[in-house]
């Protein structure tokens, strides 16, 4: 209760506080995969999904188990906000949006291994126009939505192993380099009419990439790995986070999001008796 008073007096939460707070997110699912799973098929799990070509649609709940995959999108949602914070990035829309976006893909395509290379692309064109990082950073964890092609790049043909990774490594540099100007000019084509600025590049990207692979004769095919029967699990796991999540909000805000629905509630009153004199 101590510590609940202590954020009831602040005005504003710190900067510290808000990245612990959005960090408990994915510590929650991570735990909770803990129980889910036998440990000792956590760490196995965890290899398959690195292994494993993750082409739409694989669900890491089927390849690596329910614990496994909990666990990786925890980690790689961890790691993408602890690289926020430690660029000295203050929490914003793009914060939130991105770490929940990196863990709703982490079970489904990302892994600890294949986001990399498009960071490291994402980075190598700041230091080329010797520009910061954090100008690109969103951008970055919103374009590793491309990360299984890096997987599949693993797969390809009967290559070496160092020659695999090598080529991997080159795509996704290449990914991460373009992705910058690519999602700043595709504004143009919708004229600002979606939010969806990276996502719209790292399609025309994929589809390129796609398309010269097939010429190449490497065929892709598609996938429908789906995990089914977790609804009561999942349902219970998501009722004590959202249900944790209101009774905190209403403990340390409760007052004041009552008095922005007051102040909404006066506002439209006024409107309608302005409305209704004329």
């Amino acid at each position: 209760m101590k510590h609940l008073e202590h954020f009831h007096e602040l005005k504003s939460l710190t900067r510290k506080q808000k990245f612990f707070l959005l960090s408990l997110l994915p510590v929650y699912f991570m735990v909770i995969g803990l129980f889910l799973q036998p440990i000792q098929e956590i760490g196995p799990g965890i290899v398959h999904l690195i292994k494993e070509p993750d082409f739409l649609i694989t669900d890491y709940f089927v390849v690596g188990g329910v614990g496994a995959a909990l666990i990786n999108a925890g980690a790689l949602t961890l790691m993408s906000i602890g690289i926020i914070y430690f660029m000295g990035m203050d929490m914003d829309g793009h914060t939130i949006t991105s770490s929940c976006l990196m863990f709703g893909f982490s079970l489904f395509g990302k892994n600890l291994l294949n986001i990399w290379a498009i960071l490291a692309g994402v980075c190598l064109y700041a230091r080329y126009h010797k520009t910061s990082m954090r100008r690109y950073i969103y951008i970055g964890l919103y374009g590793t939505s491309l990360s299984p092609i890096i997987t599949q790049m693993m797969q390809v043909g009967n290559l070496p192993v160092v020659m695999r990774l090598t080529i991997a490594l080159a795509v996704g540099l290449v990914i991460g380099f373009v992705l910058p100007p690519l999602s700043t000019h595709v504004h143009f084509a919708h004229k600002g009419y979606s939010l969806y600025n990276v996502g719209f590049a790292a399609g025309i990207i994929a589809t390129v990439i796609v398309s010269v692979l097939k010429s190449l004769g490497v065929e892709i095919e598609s996938r429908l790995i789906w995990s089914t029967g977790n609804n009561v699990v999942f349902g219970i796991v998501l009722s004590v986070l959202f249900g944790g999540m209101i009774v905190f909000g209403v403990a340390v805000r409760g007052q004041k999001y009552l008095g922005i629905l007051q102040k909404n509630h006066q506002i439209l009153r006024n409107r309608r008796n302005g409305l209704s004199e004329r």
